[in-house]
């Protein structure tokens, strides 16, 4: 009898902050050990004083500076080598480029073992959205290297394949499409009382953005796409809940830094004056901002026009909380 696959996953989250990557690679376990009947031991960065999930073997880490919800993995410790040895897994997984997946790379090719990355996100493109922009074409160079010292690179849509076969990965380079899950997501669950309750007529065209509010997530776009659709569309209306701040105006990123400069909005004529810096601030006579995109009308889920008012001639549009 054949004894069960082990596969050693690495990756930089695997449970302590949920997104998208930590989705497929949670699927992606249950379906090794569910159906497969695989062995997976997971290294990863932890919570302080977290409990362990089954297999999940905690390496030394920090919180991300400017980024605090996520942790840096400072490398693969005494402990944890010794475990990848003891456990001898047939194959190994890489799920991030960072330090830990570059030795495990090392770890891998010294116990001659195949190694796969499964490819979450672009990474080099976060840096414009930061101010470091300058540093993209150093990341796309450590990222080939990374990329090209793997036997199989797992993408999640054609597009993204292409993008990397042309990067000089060709042939290496898969297809592995995340899918929905249609039990959840399914039409049968439409309820109109719901989405009366929502404010929302059974008629309108009712478009949401779900993912996590961070500037490299593309909102800017979503919400200049949203305008165009809007203004052919006068039923479309913008779905999602909000958290309460304490103040209106563009919402900081983790970390405490700003999505947008203080200036890009600015209190509607006939509204109490704004401050020196140009932000916003709560008060009860204010009800409708001057932004200059519809962008910063959705960092706070507000109602935005789809036209340029008169009011608003300088910066655009008018949003209102």
């Amino acid at each position: 009898m054949n004894s069960p696959l082990r596969v050693a996953l690495f990756t930089g989250n695997f449970n302590y902050t949920r997104d998208g990557a930590t989705q497929a690679l949670g699927r992606l376990v249950s379906h090794l050990r569910e159906v497969e009947k695989a062995e997976v031991r997971i290294y990863s960065p932890t919570l302080p004083n977290a409990p362990l999930a089954r297999g999940l073997v905690s390496i030394p880490s920090i919180a991300l500076p400017g980024r605090a919800e996520y942790r840096l993995g400072l490398g693969l410790n005494g402990a944890a080598r010794r475990d990848v040895a003891a456990f001898n897994p047939d194959i190994f997984h890489l799920s991030t480029p960072d330090l830990v997946g570059f030795q495990a790379q090392g770890l891998a090719r010294r116990m001659d073992r195949p190694l796969v990355s499964s490819l979450h996100t672009r990474f080099e493109t976060y840096l414009a959205y930061y101010g470091l922009g300058l540093l993209e074409p150093v990341m796309e160079q450590q990222l080939r290297r990374f990329y090209g010292r793997c036997d199989y690179i797992l993408a999640p849509t054609p597009i993204m394949v292409q993008d990397m076969n042309k990067g000089g990965l060709h042939g290496k380079v898969r297809l592995w499409s995340r899918g929905v899950d249609r039990a959840l997501f399914d039409p049968a669950r439409r309820d109109l009382e719901w989405r009366r309750a929502q404010g929302f007529a059974g008629s309108d065209f009712v478009v949401l953005f779900f993912g996590r509010l961070v500037l490299e997530k593309g909102l800017a776009l979503f919400a200049d796409a949203f305008d165009r659709l809007r203004a052919g569309r006068p039923d479309v209306r913008a779905g999602g809940r909000r958290r309460r701040r304490t103040a209106p105006g563009p919402s900081p990123a983790p970390g405490g830094r700003r999505t947008a400069p203080r200036s890009r909005c600015r209190r509607s004529p006939g509204r109490a004056a704004i401050s020196s810096g140009g932000a916003p601030r709560a008060s009860p006579a204010a009800t409708s901002w001057c932004c200059s995109s519809a962008a910063w009308c959705w960092r706070r889920a507000w109602r935005c026009s789809p036209t340029p008012s008169t009011a608003c001639a300088r910066d655009g549009r008018t949003c209102a909380p």
